[in-house]
């Protein structure tokens, strides 16, 4: 099967569309099952999770590191940064000689980012001194998602575990 997928890819797709299910015998109305965990499964960050989306799994870790900012800066704000692995764990696809991100998870990183930086108000992220409320530092956050296994949906289920992880945050004092 896996010799007729790779060299014959229109037949391949061909007889699950004469059957109306796609290849992992869903219908094409019938979405992916979804498990989020309860309980972040990363204790050493600030926040985490774990989502299961079919048989894509991924795990999603927040940072935060408190950073000074540049003298002379009107209105400060936090930064947001988000990378995507996706390695040869999670499918052989991903092969890289470089040990650079491919394509694919830097694409998919700047996606994240972009989706998330609506969800996240930078000017809170703003640390300010206790009595004068004059900003001394901003929070960045560090978003590190790993692909632990790959079937298809990895933006969703990326996506879905940042949310789930920037949500179980807890900022330290």
């Amino acid at each position: 099967i896996h010799a007729v997928r790779e060299l014959l890819p229109e037949a391949y797709l061909q007889q699950f569309l004469a059957k109306d299910i796609r290849p992992d015998t869903r219908t094409f109305s019938e979405v992916r099952n979804m498990k989020i965990n309860e309980k972040g499964p990363i204790a050493t960050c600030n926040g985490s999770a774990r989502v299961e989306l079919g048989r894509t799994c991924v795990v999603a870790g927040v940072t935060l590191s408190a950073e000074e900012f540049p003298p002379g800066t009107e209105e400060p704000e936090g930064q947001l940064r988000v990378q995507l692995e996706l390695g040869q764990v999670c499918s052989s696809r991903f092969e890289s000689r470089t040990g650079r991100p491919g394509e694919e998870a830097v694409a998919l990183s700047r996606q994240l980012e972009g989706l998330l930086g609506g969800a996240v108000d930078r000017k809170a992220l703003v640390i300010c001194d206790d009595e004068a409320q004059k900003p001394r530092a901003v929070w960045s956050i560090g978003l590190d998602v790993v692909c632990m296994s790959y079937d298809g949906n990895v933006g969703d289920a990326s996506l879905v575990a940042c949310l789930k992880a920037l949500g179980e945050t807890v900022v330290p004092r």
